[in-house]
């Protein structure tokens, strides 16, 4: 078989935010290596950099569309970026949470796939609509759509907002390639994704080298998960042509 190494996730997910979250947070602290930190020309608070992952409560047979990145942007946690994205969030009120173009590119990829949003899945949906974050009418959309959840995810959850800088004080080779792995099953386990859309050239390189993926393939199948692979999408990094050639291939793959 060409791939060599398996995923290792459990099929009985009982939805635990908060144990998925100190996984997360512990696999991501353990993928920085603290002395590399120290050789850096700016201040980089490790404790204030540890992201979290977004929550999603779904049935043990509901599934996910994953949208993976390389690690959350920033130079420290900001509230704002985990309570929610809104489309088309540029023609709501100005006192409303800006939609960011991060998510706007990778949102494009899938909107006419019929995807919830993962904070309709909770009380944050609604909590978001009684703040008037979320126009109700948004909130009523999401929560009457009958495709799959859709989750915005990292490999790694460290604020950087440069990815370079990130991979400078990273660990070196197999040991990242293990903690890339944790990171990546932790979610898998908890999110229960059909698909992963890896939508950055440092993670999809890294994901064939851990399960051992032919270089060539841009997607491929590992236990039930369909992973679909390409580069960073966002600001006009892909032009306009792979990113319809690139949305061709997940929609014909999801459809």
């Amino acid at each position: 078989s060409m791939i060599k190494n398996k995923l290792n996730v459990s099929k009985t997910n009982k939805n635990d935010y908060e144990k998925f979250k100190k996984k997360i947070q512990k696999y991501s602290i353990e993928a920085v290596d603290e002395n590399s930190i120290a050789t850096l020309d700016m201040p980089f608070e490790l404790k204030d950099r540890v992201g979290f992952p977004y929550r999603l409560d779904r049935s043990l047979n509901e599934s996910s569309i994953m949208i993976m990145g390389i690690n959350p942007a920033g130079n420290k946690v900001d509230d704002k970026d985990y309570i929610c994205i809104i489309p088309d969030a540029d023609k709501l009120p100005d006192n409303t949470y800006g939609y960011h173009k991060y998510y706007d590119a990778n949102y494009d990829l899938v909107r006419d796939l019929d995807v919830k949003l993962f904070w309709s899945s909770y009380d944050l949906g609604k909590d978001l609509m009684d703040k008037n974050i979320v126009p109700k009418d948004k909130y009523d959309t999401e929560k009457n759509k009958k495709g799959m959840y859709l989750v915005f995810s990292n490999s790694i959850y460290i604020h950087e907002t440069s990815s370079t800088r990130l991979q400078k004080v990273l660990i070196n080779g197999n040991e990242l390639n293990m903690k890339i792995k944790q990171l990546l099953e932790v979610q898998i386990e908890y999110y229960n994704p059909k698909y992963i859309i890896v939508t950055n050239a440092w993670v999809s390189k890294r994901i064939h080298d851990i399960y051992k993926i032919n270089e060539d393939k841009t997607n491929i199948i590992i236990d039930g998960v369909h992973f679909i692979f390409s580069g960073f999408i966002s600001s006009g990094r892909l032009d306009r042509y792979n990113m319809i050639r690139l949305k061709e291939e997940i929609h014909r793959i999801i459809r």
